[in-house]
């Protein structure tokens, strides 16, 4: 039995031993953020693109809710475009950073109305938040 205990307490120490060089390696060898290819830090003019799903769009449909633009939103031909009014943005070369556009981008004054019946719930001002990943 005593023999026993010491291989597990050998083992043992060997396993945190290697957990903890891992940690620390990892810590060691991280590498610095790549330039960004771009930084917009006022963004405004033109808009986002939703492509509205199919599925979405039909399960509004067989609970009758009606889906439309409110505000400044357009919709046409399933694509809902929402007017950029603000935010920033850091672009990455793809494969570099993920996500490889980070920042925020602001939709004021624009959204959807889901409507049935009387009753509308309205969504609007949509933030779009791409910030880095946790590593």
């Amino acid at each position: 039995m005593n023999v026993l205990r010491r291989c597990a307490a050998v083992a043992f120490a060997g396993a945190m031993s290697l957990a903890l060089v891992g940690m620390a390696s990892g810590v060691a060898v991280a590498d610095p953020a790549p330039p960004p290819v771009a930084s917009i830090p006022h963004l405004r003019g033109v808009s986002t693109s939703v492509a509205l799903d199919s599925g979405f769009v039909s399960a509004l449909k067989s609970l009758q809710i009606t889906p439309a633009p409110s505000g400044t939103a357009r919709i046409n031909n399933g694509v809902a475009r929402f007017p950029i009014t603000g935010g920033n943005v850091t672009v990455y070369k793809p494969g570099q950073v993920d996500p490889y556009v980070q920042g925020t981008i602001i939709h004021e004054g624009s959204g959807l109305k889901l409507t049935k019946g009387a009753t509308t719930v309205q969504l609007d001002n949509f933030i779009v938040d791409r910030a880095s990943r946790p590593s």
